[in-house]
């Protein structure tokens, strides 16, 4: 979208041609031998053409905005980020977790396949603070409800920068 020399960007500030280009460029007579019913790469003459804010609408109605429904497993899936847990409200005593940052890692027992039947955990788990984590960008310990939300509000055309979701 909005990265420098790296990504595909939405605007198509590079000028399409029927050469073979740069990365970033368009091959337009490519692009429309393949895909020749695409109202993206169509003929301007024949009016089936979608313009950037046309693009740039069916793209948010269709990949960032709102909810999908029975996709992927999920029942409903909400694209805002809505609902997400607020580790610092997670109760870890009647959930029985060592940590927020850590699931449970005992055994139910005997009998019973019921994650409610674990005992508590009484080893030790590691300090998430002090876990060097893999990657760019916050630590685990990140609150989900505070990255959602700034995730939610964020919309085409911010800027998708390398090491930064938008949750940061």
């Amino acid at each position: 979208m909005a990265g420098t020399k790296y990504y595909a960007n939405i605007e198509s500030k590079q000028i399409a041609s029927d050469t073979f280009n740069i990365k970033g460029q368009s091959n337009q007579k490519n692009l429309s031998s393949a895909f020749s019913a695409s109202p993206i790469v169509g003929n301007p003459s024949d009016g089936e053409v979608l313009g950037y804010k046309e693009r740039l609408q069916i793209f948010k109605d269709m990949v960032m905005d709102g909810e999908v429904l029975n996709g992927n497993g999920f029942a409903i899936f909400n694209r805002d980020y809505i609902d997400a847990p607020n580790i610092s409200k997670l109760d870890i005593e009647r959930l029985n977790l060592p940590s927020p940052y850590t699931p449970n890692p005992t055994s139910p027992g005997p009998g019973s396949l019921n994650a409610d039947d674990k005992p508590a955990f009484s080893g030790d788990v590691a300090n998430p603070d002090t876990i060097n984590q893999f990657g760019a960008g916050n630590k685990s310990t990140y609150n989900p409800a505070v990255s959602s939300e700034k995730l939610g509000k964020f919309k085409l055309g911010m800027g998708y920068l390398p090491g930064d979701s938008g949750g940061n």
